[in-house]
């Protein structure tokens, strides 16, 4: 093979691996700036400023003239790496043991060290205690996926760096859920692992066979069937179908507090689809930081709440009707485990806020992160939830014939064995 033969064959694969990396890199930051701000807004110049320290390159292939030549085109150009070559590391005689001396010398870390709280005496002595967390590899999307439309380029589902979160006690996994969106006759979802790369087909759904099987029009399937996909760290997804908005299962059992009743035996939700005062939390933690404004609103008095009221279903009660409520997000809980919930009206003579109640912190055994969340319905309870609200579920296709039922099914995978295709020495190449 001539020397120009070679870099035809190696360039795409070289840019390929490097423009992996630097996906990487980006996507890192950006989600990393998007969390601590806003979930759906990037301060980019704030992400600007945190950059990547080191480039340590691992394997013998690295050491080639044209991997030098690409990792020069696409990071001195980083917004998140200054160029400079001693800050670029290849060493040699470690590049097909430093995965393995990595493994090694972090479960020696594991063995011999102690937890944060009994090592304060070895700190004051000036001992070192470093510890490494892996299990946050799974917390966040490596790739992105994308949805298959005509005439358009794909609608993204889900984003790289996008993070992953336990949402169900049961479930021992952490996964990401996608808004709802239209239902099509073919739904092709294709992996993207970063920007400009050929998209892969990672599976689909034939919704014409569930179409046919409901026997509904495919005018009442398109106009009232809607989809949310679920994603989990295995980067297998499920679909969650539903007629027009999903119920929400409350259970009774949890701890609650009566709102209605502090605020005067009021109902707290209009038939405007408005909630009669503002309800916070963190007022007091506020106060006591000399701040008046840093306390969250979970339901804000005189909002229009009528595309976001959900229908609340009780759990393993028959005899509960059926009510409408509001589902806010809670920030952190504090230091004393329990959230306390004020309300204030909306009064030009008076921003006092008065007391609710207080609720606990659920007890939550899990390795992953989650969320907690707080439920308002129409009779004015407050409910505290970790994890998220369950949906009322069926596993029977035919209660997708029930406005807001939601019945779960899988993405068939791919038959093409993608593995194989990003193999380097399976001879496809």
């Amino acid at each position: 093979m001539s020397g120009e033969q070679f870099h035809k064959a190696a360039s795409p694969v070289i840019q390929e691996a490097i423009g992996i990396a630097s996906g990487l890199i980006e996507n890192a930051f950006k989600s990393k700036f998007s969390t601590e701000i806003n979930l759906s807004e990037i301060d980019e110049e704030k992400a600007k400023k945190e950059q990547v320290d080191w480039l340590i390159l691992s394997g013998k292939t690295c050491n080639l003239e044209l991997v030098e030549q690409e990792l020069y085109r696409v990071f001195s150009k980083s917004d998140y790496f200054v160029w400079n070559e001693e800050r670029v590391t290849f060493e040699p005689e470690y590049t097909k043991l430093a995965t393995s001396a990595g493994a090694c010398f972090a479960e020696k870390l594991r063995q011999l060290s102690f937890s944060p709280k009994e090592s304060k005496d070895l700190l004051r002595k000036g001992a070192n205690q470093l510890y490494i967390n892996v299990k946050n590899l799974f917390y966040f999307l490596p790739c992105s996926f994308v949805r298959e439309v005509i005439g358009g380029s794909p609608v993204p589902i889900f984003h790289a760096g996008q993070e992953l979160y336990q949402l169900k006690a049961e479930e021992g996994m952490a996964k990401l859920r996608s808004d709802w969106l239209g239902m099509q006759l073919t739904n092709n979802i294709r992996r993207q692992d970063f920007e400009k790369m050929k998209l892969q087909l990672w599976g689909s759904f034939n919704g014409d066979a569930l179409m046919k099987k409901l026997g509904i029009t495919e005018e009442d399937f398109k106009n009232n069937i809607k989809v949310q996909f679920e994603i989990n760290q295995k980067l297998d997804i499920d679909l969650l179908l539903c007629r027009g908005t999903p119920h929400y299962l409350i259970p009774l059992s949890i701890p609650s507090l009566d709102a209605a009743k502090a605020i005067g035996n009021q109902e707290l939700i209009t038939d405007d689809s408005q909630v009669i005062c503002d309800i916070a939390v963190n007022v007091v933690e506020s106060a006591n930081a000399l701040k008046t404004d840093v306390h969250t609103v979970l339901f804000k008095a005189d909002k229009d709440y009528s595309k976001e009221l959900r229908v609340f279903r009780y759990e393993n009660d028959t005899m509960q009707p059926q009510t409408i409520g509001l589902i806010a997000a809670l920030p952190p809980f504090p230091a004393s485990g329990k959230h306390t919930f004020y309300f204030q009206f909306r009064n030009p003579q008076s921003n006092t806020w008065e007391l609710i109640g207080e609720l606990p912190q659920p007890i939550v055994n899990s390795e992953y992160p989650c969320r907690y969340y707080v439920t308002l319905d129409f009779k004015g309870t407050l409910r505290v939830h970790p994890f998220e609200v369950s949906y009322w579920t069926s596993d029977n296709p035919e209660f997708l014939k029930q406005e807001g039922c939601i019945f779960r099914d899988s993405l068939q995978p791919q038959s093409t064995n993608v593995e194989a295709e990003r193999d380097p020495f399976c001879g496809m190449h």
